[in-house]
C-alpha cells in the first residue's frame, strides 16, 4: 500500500461510516414517527375499551331492571289470576263486571309482559354485539401492543 492509497481508504471508509450515520438517524425518526403513531393508536383503543366497558355495564344494569320488572309483572298476572284452568273458563262467561275488569287486566299485564321480553331481548342483542366489538378492540389493543413492545426492542 502506498502513501496515496492510505488517505485515499480513510476518506472512504469516513464517508461509509458517515452514509451509516445518516441512514441510522433516518431510520431513528422513522420509526420515532411509527412509535408516535402507535402509541396514539393504543390510547385510542384504551379509550374505545372504556367505552366499550361503560355501554356493557350500562346494558347489564338496563337488563337486570328489566329482568326485575318482567319477575314483577309475572308475580302480578299470577296473583291476579290465581284461578285454576276449570275456575277460569267459568269466570270468563260470567257477568260480574270485577271479573271482567281482572281479566281484562291480566290481558294488558300480558302485553307489557310480552313487550317486556322483547326489549330484553333487544339488549341482549346490544349486549352480544358489544362484547363482540369489544373482544375485537382487545385484539387489537394486544396487537398493537406486540409491535410496541417490538419498535422498543429494536431501538
Amino acid at each position: 500500500m502506498n502513501e496515496v492509497e492510505v488517505p485515499y481508504l480513510f476518506d472512504e471508509a469516513q464517508q461509509a461510516l458517515n452514509r451509516a450515520l445518516v441512514l441510522h438517524h433516518e431510520d431513528s425518526l422513522r420509526y420515532r414517527e411509527k412509535f408516535k403513531h402507535h402509541e396514539a393508536e393504543t390510547r385510542e383503543l384504551a379509550e374505545k375499551k372504556d367505552t366499550y366497558k361503560l355501554v356493557s355495564e350500562k346494558l347489564q344494569a338496563e337488563l337486570e331492571a328489566a329482568r326485575k320488572e318482567h319477575a314483577d309483572l309475572v308475580e302480578q298476572v299470577r296473583r291476579i289470576f290465581e284461578l285454576s284452568d276449570d275456575n277460569s273458563e267459568t269466570l270468563a262467561n260470567n257477568p260480574n263486571p270485577q271479573v271482567q275488569k281482572r281479566l281484562d287486566q291480566i290481558g294488558q299485564l300480558q302485553v307489557e309482559v310480552d313487550t317486556v321480553k322483547a326489549e330484553a331481548k333487544e339488549w341482549k342483542k346490544n349486549m352480544d354485539r358489544l362484547a363482540s366489538k369489544k373482544e375485537i378492540a382487545r385484539a387489537q389493543l394486544a396487537s398493537t401492543e406486540v409491535q410496541l413492545r417490538s419498535i422498543k426492542e429494536k431501538h
